[in-house]
């Protein structure tokens, strides 16, 4: 069989007026035309992804902006809301405190004033 292969073979490289070296040639020129075609179109793959790594690099950066910008933002809302908060609660319990103190203030005139009447009806039923 693998005789008669060979001589079909030999018999139609003939016929066809080539030559083993001429196959060669050929065969060899359709490999380097293939690898040829699979590097360039590997080249093509490679640019066009990184195009689409740089696009997405690009929109990653954005959205990363767009997040801190609202992030700022917000704690910047959060510290004026808390410094809102502090300052009405130190003047309510400044107003507090003075309350306290003015009330305090009269207990005690009250209390000079009535130990000074202690004092005059004392003196009175003494003397």
């Amino acid at each position: 069989l693998l005789a008669r292969h060979a001589a079909a073979m030999e018999q139609a490289v003939g016929s066809a007026g080539l030559s083993e070296e001429g196959l060669r040639a050929d065969f060899a020129a359709r490999i380097q035309a293939g690898t040829d075609a699979a590097a360039a179109r590997e080249a093509e793959l490679c640019s066009e992804h990184a195009a689409k790594m740089e696009e997405a690099a690009s929109v990653f950066a954005e959205q990363e902006a767009g997040l801190r910008a609202a992030h700022a933002t917000a704690m910047e809302e959060a510290a004026a809301e808390t410094s809102e908060k502090l300052a009405t609660a130190a003047a309510e319990m400044s107003s507090a405190l003075e309350k306290a103190s003015d009330e305090a203030a009269g207990r005690m005139q009250d209390m000079q004033t009535q130990l000074e009447q202690d004092m005059q009806d004392a003196a009175t039923a003494a003397g």
